[in-house]
């Protein structure tokens, strides 16, 4: 359903906005849509998820350019710790 409704939203030529990228679904849907002539600014604060998203990236062709920010987006200025919670082992029970 997200994906379609980012589909509708966006229309070719647009720039927009993907705070807190991750590997980059959202990124490439937007990408996709906007069209060469589009633009994405996407945003992943998580150093080794960031990496992820670049190589993603990288392999896209023929839709918008992708503008990668290795940052946090935030309604206040300075600083923060990126917490990195440890994986959850899944329950076998």
């Amino acid at each position: 359903m997200t994906t379609e409704v980012l589909w509708r939203l966006v229309a070719p030529g647009d720039t927009t906005i993907d705070g807190g990228a991750n590997i980059g679904h959202m990124s490439s849907i937007l990408a996709h849509r906007a069209g060469l002539s589009g633009r994405v600014l996407a945003f992943e604060p998580h150093p080794q998820t960031f990496e992820r998203l670049k190589r993603n990236v990288q392999k896209w062709t023929g839709v918008a350019p992708i503008e990668l920010h290795n940052l946090a987006l935030s309604g206040c200025r300075g600083q923060a710790t990126l917490l990195d919670v440890p994986t959850h082992k899944q329950n076998k029970c």
